[in-house]
């Protein structure tokens, strides 16, 4: 294992630059409709989608009533099963949502086309068929909400938009465009269209963003400020608890993230990366310290407990 010491931090539209680009295109401020991954329900049958907006569920079949259409609906709902089973196994976040009406800030000349609400749902394998179920209740694209505010200064009232759904007869009625447009003067070329659509959407990436806030966020703030190399200094370093077998390397990284250093370790697979970290667990929660582990994926955090 080799150990890093810590070096002065990127900048802060560097961090917001990498944050945006993970998982690459993002469909809550890029959106465009793609049929391989996502099913319009702007053309289901009346019945099936009022049988949707009151009670929450519906068959597939109940929405795309025409059989070609439902054949190629029923392809996509397996993709977007797929690709939600991924990334739930793989990196803990669910992806499967129902997204309503668009905002268009094209014209403008930012590349931004938001979805402005989304509902969490569910995909249920019915022999050949899929049950939609809404499984949460809507709240607004965090990625509208800060375009907004970025592009023209317009803060959202959250609570009242999203009161406006309660007595509504439709799952995205027209009040909620029109209170959005009336905060909007009429030099701002932001372009509104009605729509529904299920598919993969991830809103972690602009909660991320919207976290990066070097005036209210302390921990981000020390991180991204660090401004010294701080030395290796091992004169004040005390002989760790170990619960797990360790080397003379393992057990100076144990040392030192008690002592509370800030540093990195590279490591190869098979040197023992796994019995470090419960090593360095361990010994900060026998200190009474809490412990926040973060992982790009669920398989690391899964080794770690069964360690």
């Amino acid at each position: 294992m080799d150990e890093f010491v810590s070096k002065p931090r990127i900048n802060w539209e560097t961090w917001i630059r990498e944050i945006r680009d993970i998982g690459k295109s993002n469909g809550l401020t890029n959106f465009a409709f793609n049929p391989y991954g996502q099913i319009d329900l702007d053309r289901a049958h009346p019945s099936g989608i009022a049988q949707f907006t009151s009670s929450g569920t519906a068959l597939l079949s109940n929405l795309v009533r025409e059989p070609l259409a439902f054949a190629k609906a029923l392809t996509t709902a397996r993709r977007i099963k797929a690709k939600s089973n991924s990334q739930r196994n793989n990196f803990g976040i669910e992806t499967t949502y129902l997204v309503g009406g668009m905002a268009s800030l094209e014209q403008a000349g930012f590349d931004l086309n938001l979805p402005l609400l989304l509902w969490p749902v569910s995909l249920v394998r019915k022999t050949d068929d899929f049950e939609l179920t809404r499984t949460g209740s809507a709240f607004v694209n965090p990625a509208l909400e800060s375009a907004l505010f970025d592009t023209y200064g317009i803060i959202l009232d959250r609570a009242k938009l999203l009161s406006m759904l309660d007595t509504a007869s439709d799952l995205l009625p027209i009040a909620v465009i029109e209170y959005i447009s009336s905060l909007l003067s009429e030099k701002d070329p932001v372009e509104f269209r009605r729509g529904l659509v299920i598919g993969n959407f991830a809103i972690e990436p602009s909660l991320m963003e919207a976290d990066i806030n070097p005036e209210g966020n302390r921990l981000i703030r020390q991180l991204a400020e660090v401004s010294e190399v701080p030395g290796i200094g091992e004169e004040y370093l005390t002989e760790p608890r170990l619960v797990a077998d360790a080397d003379s390397t393992q057990k100076r990284i144990v040392a030192r993230a008690m002592r509370g250093d800030s540093f990195a370790v590279e490591t190869l697979p098979g040197t023992g990366y796994t019995q470090t970290v419960v090593n360095v667990l361990a010994a900060l929660v026998h200190d009474g310290k809490k412990v926040l582990v973060v992982t790009p994926r669920r398989q690391p955090s899964t080794s770690s407990r069964s360690a």
